[in-house]
């Protein structure tokens, strides 16, 4: 946000830095040169370093987008996703009133997500559960 970073270029230097990310490690280095340089991170700022971990993540598991409002959410699996079936079918049968499985390789879930932090969990939530380590 400007009132944390006022410089308009050096802000969209660490946006640009942020979004080519690629593992946690590089985020975490970003985030201890914004608190040394900047202090401590605002809100807005710690949910981006966030949002991006949970891209990368997605990124690896082979999904290819995640829609997410105040309501409804929807995660979309590229072909060549490494998610077991197994395990979307399972999440869908234990929680047959939340997740619905769509003809176009999405898995859509219900939801009450009116806080940035609560979208955040969310998706973290289903992510780890699809991880099969």
């Amino acid at each position: 946000p400007e009132d944390y970073m006022p410089d308009v270029h050096l802000r969209l230097i660490f946006y640009k830095r942020i979004s080519s990310t690629d593992n946690d490690s590089q985020i975490k280095s970003i985030k201890h040169e914004l608190m040394d340089r900047f202090g401590v991170l605002p809100e807005f700022t710690s949910n981006l370093l966030e949002v991006t971990k949970l891209k990368n993540k997605a990124n690896l598991m082979g999904i290819e987008r995640i829609k997410l409002n105040n309501q409804y959410g929807r995660i979309y699996f590229h072909s060549s996703t490494t998610i077991e079936s197994d395990l979307l079918i399972q999440l869908i049968h234990e929680n047959n009133d939340k997740f619905q499985l769509y003809p176009d390789q999405s898995l859509g879930f219900k939801g009450d997500f009116l806080v940035s932090n609560e979208k955040i969990k969310e998706i973290e939530g289903l992510l780890n559960y699809l991880t099969t380590d």
